[in-house]
């Protein structure tokens, strides 16, 4: 069963995260650098219309130390409050679902759950 990717619109991000999603080089997937301060870099790139995401954390000496690809991605939604900022992917892969948690602040942190439905 194919479902849409939704996710939010370059002004909502841009007011929720303060980063502006940037177009890649083929014109279909967005990318986002999302800092993480001491504990580096964050790159989010989506493609709504493939429903891929992919989720590289890059430590401050600018080695890749996580890098996570995933389809079937159903809804990106953006958290900004006061003590936390974070970008939560989900996903629907057939028997499958789960979700990526990106915690921007106060602290890096990137979590993955799938779980069998």
């Amino acid at each position: 069963m194919h479902r849409e990717f939704t996710v939010p619109d370059d002004h909502e991000i841009l007011d929720s995260l303060g980063e502006w999603p940037e177009t890649d080089e083929n014109g279909s997937a967005r990318l986002l650098k999302l800092s993480g301060g001491e504990d580096g870099d964050v790159l989010l790139s989506y493609d709504s219309l493939s429903q891929s995401v992919r989720v590289r954390w890059i430590n401050p000496a600018g080695e890749q130390i996580l890098d996570l690809f995933r389809e079937g991605a159903i809804k990106m939604s953006v958290t900004a409050a006061a003590n936390n900022t974070s970008i939560t992917l989900a996903f629907s892969l057939g028997e499958c679902s789960g979700e990526i948690d990106i915690q921007i602040s106060p602290r890096l942190a990137i979590t993955d759950r799938i779980l069998f439905v």
